[in-house]
């Protein structure tokens, strides 16, 4: 035991120099990534405070909300505030302004969830701008299981544009099989309008199918 020690304090002895500047570089990259994460920290918090009085106001509009992305560029408070701007351009009819919005909050985002919601989006918003192909796109590029009834549904609206039919109404169908399923296991309103909504699509298109 005696000799580890020795060996041991021997070997810190040699090495001295070289254990300092490590020390000295692990407490400099500590004091650095607390720094950071305070300075992150702060600007959350003064985000969140800054996007409550943007939505507490009375006359919100494009250029407050564009304001608020250029003086807070990077929190999720400026990922809502981009897909606010996103649905005002949308309300307008300026798709590729709508478009543009969604693609600048996808790029702050990293949970799967909420990217797959802005993708969503932006496949609605290719569909009004009469570009259903890229609508199809934008569903395909969506990874997992998120979002997979709104997802076939606008496919299907897409797949209409494109005069397939047929496949739109195959959508549809295993759709109808899949909300059925969650009626039988958990009913709801909101699944049982969406149910509605299958039906009345169905409708529109069986008259473009005679074979149904």
């Amino acid at each position: 035991m005696q000799l580890f020690f020795l060996h041991t304090v021997n070997l810190i002895n040699t090495h001295r120099k070289s254990l300092t500047y490590a020390l000295g570089g692990i407490v400099l990259v500590l004091i650095a990534w607390y720094s950071y994460r305070e300075y992150r920290m702060s600007q959350i918090q003064q985000a969140s405070i800054a996007y409550y009085h943007l939505t507490h106001a009375s006359n919100t509009d494009l250029y407050a909300h564009q304001k608020f992305v250029d003086h807070h560029p990077n929190t999720i408070f400026t990922v809502f505030s981009w897909m606010k701007m996103a649905q005002i351009y949308h309300e307008k009819h300026d798709f590729d302004k709508a478009d543009e919005s969604l693609q600048h909050a996808t790029k702050l985002v990293s949970d799967p969830g909420l990217k797959s919601l802005l993708q969503l989006r932006m496949a609605k918003v290719a569909l009004s701008a009469g570009k259903p192909q890229r609508a199809i796109d934008l569903l395909h590029s969506i990874h997992g299981s998120y979002l997979q009834n709104s997802r076939a549904m606008t496919e299907s609206d897409a797949l209409s544009k494109l005069h397939q039919y047929d496949q739109a109404y195959s959508l549809l169908l295993d759709l109808e099989k899949n909300i059925r399923a969650e009626l039988s296991d958990k009913p709801s309103q909101e699944i049982f309008t969406f149910s509605q909504i299958i039906a009345a699509k169905k409708n529109q298109l069986q008259s473009f199918l005679p074979s149904y």
